[in-house]
This record gives C-alpha cells, structure tokens and sequence, in this order.
C-alpha cells in the first residue's frame, strides 16, 4: 500500500539524516510526502529540522494534496516555516478568502479588531455546510 511504502521512505530518509547525507535524506522525506501528503512526520523532518532552504518548504507546503477539510493542516505547517518576512501560503489564503469579514468591520465598527482593540486579527477558514 503506499501508506506504507510512505513510511518506508521516511525511515530511509530518517537513516540517511543520521549519516549525515542530507541529499538523501531529503529526496526520501519528498518521497514520503508525495506517497502520503498526511505523512506527517516527513514533513515534520523537512520543515521542522530546516532541511530545506524557506522557498523549497513553501514549494512543498504548496504542492501537498489535502482533502479540502484537511487545509487547516497546510496552515499548521506554515506557520513553522524558517525565517521572518510575509508567509506566503497565509498571504495566499486571506487573498482567496471572501471579502465579507471586512465590509462588516469597515461599515459598523464591529468586528474583532474594532471591538476588542486586539492588534491580532484572524482570518476563519470557509467551511461547507
């Protein structure tokens, strides 16, 4: 099954991360992902462990295939990315998501921002009914 030829892939990259050979270690953990986008631990050793130079993460937390109920997970990842600056997979979802949230705050004066005074503002994911 690939959920196991996944697991296999990420204790080989596991053992190559512990000789030292990065390269490999790498393409084995790549190769876990893309069996199994749920394979949680590769990603885990990808980003967590900065295998990877930033871009190359957001490339791979761009590529994973979630079911849409699952997106929340791709978020969960990027806020680990290595570096400070923008996030692009955050900044890509508040520009797909709808508008509403903020006609409401703009035009009342209500909202979480506005009523609160909080600096922190959160943008709630669209789930289907």
């Amino acid at each position: 099954s690939t959920k196991m030829a996944s697991v296999f892939a990420l204790l080989r990259g596991k053992v190559y991360e512990l000789q030292e050979n990065q390269q490999n270690a790498i393409q084995w953990y790549l190769r876990g992902i893309e069996l199994d986008p749920y394979c949680h631990e590769a990603l885990d050793r990808l980003i967590g462990t900065h295998l990877l130079p930033r871009q190359q993460e957001v490339e791979v937390l761009q590529s994973l295939v979630l079911r849409p109920e699952d997106e929340w997970l791709r978020h969960l990842y990027a806020a680990r990315l290595v570096g400070t600056g923008p996030n692009p997979i955050a900044d890509a979802a508040a520009a797909a998501a709808p508008d509403s949230h903020s006609q409401g705050e703009a035009g009342s004066g209500s909202g979480p921002s506005a009523s609160s005074g909080s600096r922190w503002s959160v943008v709630s994911p669209e789930y289907p009914t």
